[in-house]
């Protein structure tokens, strides 16, 4: 009989993730087009208010969401191939990548094939409602060899459709050898590898700052640059492994962690344009203090808020959150050029964007999982050596 792994909150936690990063780019089109949030101002028009600098400084900071991704998946794929080793004797090295490549390649290849249309489509319509020429065209063989991220380090700048798929390559990345340093180190041993690469993420990143004239594209998309939080997901699978964590703290303790963590949110910066040697090598690990302390609390502190006992929308939201991430990026330029620049919408409409974008990214995603991908996911439970329940 096959082990079956399960955490519940999960489903949940990607929910988040994705969200943190939906409304981060949304809100940074919004603004980018020159729109603002009058209910974040002061009192004169344009300006914003004490209130609205925080809320501002933490929406720029839930690009978070990406870390959040990295440490989930690090978690669970160390998880499971730990399990499978113990289990079996072995990684099967095959079914693992198969079944990688039927949650991942599907949809990024689907929208890959698509992205001559979008990218005609899109340069139309920005020519229409701007008067000038459109981004660049995407570099689609890099994108269709995952090494996108290496691609915008090269060019410096984002291209449209593709900009956001740096992180599914690096995930790619990890994909490839992580089996085969789990298979071939000893599990007591895998804690040394892993700070190991949190080590060499870190000294990558001191390396590009001090080295590199433009430090900050390499700090934010080079591989080794971005490992660490991966690195620190499997850490705590391999401690939860060999001793499951099992946290009951005090609901004082931990509004008092999440009231720091809304602190820093609202002052502290770690956004790749901010050049300081602590924003580029070390603040990105104290926003991971706090969001790994929740990460833990949500999924191993039997009292924690908001652990929900029965699948609801969350869960869903959750499930379709690989399509959350693809499909947003892409939505917000044809809300902007189909919606918001035809109907000169002005800062007092922000409310009808957010609400035609975040529901057109969350039907277009549920479609997709429905009719798309879940034909592919069927498929990819066939290889699998432990189950899941979710």
């Amino acid at each position: 009989m096959q082990k079956t792994v399960h955490f519940p909150h999960l489903d949940v936690l990607r929910m988040v993730a994705a969200m943190l990063i939906v409304v981060a780019h949304g809100y940074e089109a919004w603004t980018g087009w020159g729109h603002g949030h009058p209910f974040l101002e002061g009192g004169k028009s344009g300006v914003l208010s004490g209130f609205g600098e925080w809320i501002h400084r933490s929406i720029k900071n839930f690009t978070i969401g990406v870390d959040i991704f990295f440490v989930i998946s690090g978690f669970l794929i160390t998880y499971l191939l730990l399990a499978e080793k113990e289990t079996t004797g072995r990684i099967h090295f095959t079914k693992f990548y198969l079944r990688r490549t039927l949650r991942i390649w599907p949809l990024y290849f689907l929208l890959i094939a698509l992205g001559p249309l979008i990218v005609q489509w899109n340069a139309h319509l920005y020519l229409r409602e701007t008067g000038q020429v459109d981004h660049a065209d995407p570099d689609y063989l890099w994108t269709a060899l995952f090494v996108n991220n290496f691609s915008a380090i090269h060019r410096m700048e984002w291209t449209f459709p593709f900009a956001h798929f740096w992180s599914i390559c690096i995930e790619e990345h990890f994909y490839i050898f992580w089996p085969l340093l789990v298979a071939w180190v000893p599990a007591r041993r895998l804690p040394r590898v892993l700070v190991g690469v949190i080590a060499v993420s870190l000294i990558t990143r001191a390396w590009f700052q001090f080295l590199y004239p433009y430090p900050s594209w390499h700090n934010y998309l080079h591989t080794f640059a971005r490992m660490d939080m991966l690195a620190i997901g499997a850490l705590l699978a391999w401690r939860h492994y060999r001793k499951p964590i099992v946290l009951n703290l005090h609901w004082s303790v931990r509004l008092i962690v999440y009231g720091a963590f809304i602190w820093v949110m609202a002052h502290v910066g770690w956004q790749p344009n901010d050049g300081s040697y602590l924003s580029q090598v070390l603040t990105k690990h104290l926003f991971g203090v706090f969001f790994i302390f929740w990460i833990l609390n949500y999924m191993f502190n039997p009292s924690a808020w908001f652990a929900f006992r029965s699948k609801n929308i969350f869960h869903y939201l959750g499930k379709i959150s690989y399509g959350l991430y693809m499909y947003h990026n892409i939505l917000i330029s044809f809300v902007m050029l189909l919606l918001v620049q035809p109907f000169d919408f002005t800062d007092e409409d922000w409310w009808l964007f957010w609400l035609v974008y975040l529901g057109a990214t969350i039907l277009l995603s549920a479609l997709s999982y429905e009719l798309f991908e879940k034909h592919f996911l069927r498929w990819k439970e066939k290889f699998a050596v432990i189950l899941t329940r979710r």
